[in-house]
């Protein structure tokens, strides 16, 4: 009897610490953009850019896509940005996760072949290995931008010359 008395005490306690400890979710963030960037329909560069923010300005994230992606209200529509181009007061993985389907847009899925036999997971980001040249499109490069951006938090191949977030623009 004794036992279940201390056991019961360790996990309420536990339990108390656990929940303090985690972070909590939040409705909002706001976050700032301090240079030019595309703004998407979806959390995906294939969904198409729906326009541009291209002023210093402070916006409302309303929810998020997995660990990168985080929408707000833009031009009446939900517009989609990478959170790796904001200043993000807080933590954007505390926001809700928003339900968006690719297949419906997309139907080819993310670990995209790039050129022959190149996929997502493969492109390497711990050095500069590729040029523009090196991808068949302009989308193929922005692939790899991205998951390089995710990854080491730069543009490691300079695919981006002009650094307005497109990778290749010259490409096909």
């Amino acid at each position: 009897m004794e036992f279940i008395k201390y056991f019961l005490f360790f996990t309420i306690i536990f339990t108390i610490i656990l929940n303090s400890c985690s972070p909590q979710p939040v409705s909002y963030l706001y976050a700032n953009i301090n240079s030019d960037r595309p703004i998407y329909g979806g959390p995906d560069v294939r969904v198409g850019e729906i326009g541009q923010i291209s002023t210093t300005r402070t916006i409302k994230l309303i929810g998020k896509k997995g660990d990168t992606w985080v929408a707000f209200n833009f031009n009446g529509s939900k517009g989609w940005i990478q959170e790796y181009f904001l200043e993000i007061d807080g933590n954007h993985l505390r926001l809700p996760e928003i339900s968006y389907s690719l297949a419906t847009v997309i139907p080819t899925p993310y670990e995209k072949t790039y050129g022959e036999n190149l996929v997502a997971s493969d492109c390497i980001c711990t050095h500069n290995a590729y040029d523009c040249k090196d991808f068949q499109s302009q989308i193929l490069a922005q692939f790899c931008f991205y998951h390089c951006m995710k990854l080491v938090g730069q543009d490691i191949h300079w695919l981006d010359d002009d650094n307005d977030g497109k990778a290749c623009e010259l490409n096909p």
